[in-house]
């Protein structure tokens, strides 16, 4: 028998397949996935080694939300940065039992056909639904979550099925509702290699020494539906810093659902697009804009630290380089 790649358990393994330039694995803990001939004989890497069992999450995740299993690349298997980029999704730490728990009722939202309906957790081969270590540390997550008042679980024992089903104040969670308002900021723009010394030079700074956290979905893509995790993540927060610097529709979204909760929006734009289309959309010329040119972050994430002080007060937080105290 195949051991998995990933989990390492031989025991686990349904069944491998070759097909075109992929090793297609199926296995119980991980979902489906593939590995590219070419890194089939390949060890994981230290440190892809050490965080086997968010990697695990990772594919599990993927295949269940999507039905599409994720193709691994002999980088991938050396690298977890080459990994983290296969995922639009955070992956909670190990310590986050929000995060984690997070995980669990987005496969549980997904499972369930109907207000009110059970869904099996199998403890010995579920445990990476929530990017858990192992079957106890499931269980932690989801007393957890009964606690909270998210979920009923007809048991929670390592051996046994459990029949989990969400609460009505699990969905309202889901849906962001009843969501407590963190002391962060949401940020709305274009993710892409260009603008990633805007954020972490300007935008970071810019919320954090105001006293806020800062969050964002990475690498997101707004289509026909804006995915829930954005849409509670707005709800969560104080305020959203709004980029439109390209236009980018989701980004409008974004804002406007957040306006639409009275919530607090600092748009910011490139000065440069300022000055070739004299004005951001007709329907926000309302509102004034921090403009950042290319290269000069710093005084951006100055006056954006500003803007943030004078709209929406100055956060609780303490700002000490890139860590928040």
């Amino acid at each position: 028998m195949e051991k998995c790649k990933v989990c390492g358990h031989e025991e686990n393994v349904r069944n491998t397949t070759v097909s075109n330039a992929f090793v297609h694995f199926e296995c119980p803990l991980c979902g489906q996935y593939k590995i590219n001939t070419t890194a089939v004989a390949c060890s994981l890497g230290r440190e892809v080694l050490s965080r086997r069992h968010q990697l695990s999450g990772l594919l599990r995740t993927v295949w269940t939300l999507t039905d599409r299993p994720v193709e691994l690349t002999s980088e991938d298997m050396a690298s977890w940065e080459a990994i983290r980029k296969k995922t639009a999704f955070s992956i909670p730490d190990d310590l986050d039992v929000i995060g984690k728990a997070d995980a669990i009722l987005r496969y549980l939202r997904h499972r369930s056909e109907h207000l009110g309906c059970g869904v099996e957790i199998r403890p010995p081969v579920d445990y990476s639904l929530g990017f858990c270590i192992n079957a106890r540390e499931l269980l932690f997550v989801l007393d957890f979550m009964r606690t909270q008042g998210w979920i009923n679980a007809s048991t929670l024992d390592e051996n046994e099925v459990s029949c989990v089903t969400i609460t009505p104040g699990g969905w309202a969670y889901l849906s962001g509702v009843s969501a407590n308002v963190l002391e962060q900021g949401f940020i709305a723009m274009r993710f892409k290699p260009d603008y990633n010394d805007l954020w972490r030079k300007g935008i970071i700074p810019g919320i954090r020494k105001a006293g806020y956290k800062d969050f964002r979905v990475d690498e997101h893509e707004t289509n026909d539906h804006i995915d829930d995790e954005i849409i509670a993540g707005i709800r969560r927060s104080r305020f959203v810093v709004a980029d439109v610097s390209e236009q980018n529709a989701g980004v409008y979204f974004e804002a406007g659902f957040a306006l639409g909760l009275d919530k607090k929006v600092v748009w910011t734009c490139e000065q440069a697009k300022l000055d070739t289309h004299k004005h951001i959309h007709s329907d926000t010329q309302q509102y004034k804009v921090v403009p950042w040119t290319l290269g000069q972050y710093e005084d951006f994430a100055m006056r954006l630290t500003r803007r943030i002080d004078a709209t929406i007060g100055h956060g609780p937080k303490v700002f000490t380089g890139w860590l928040i105290d």
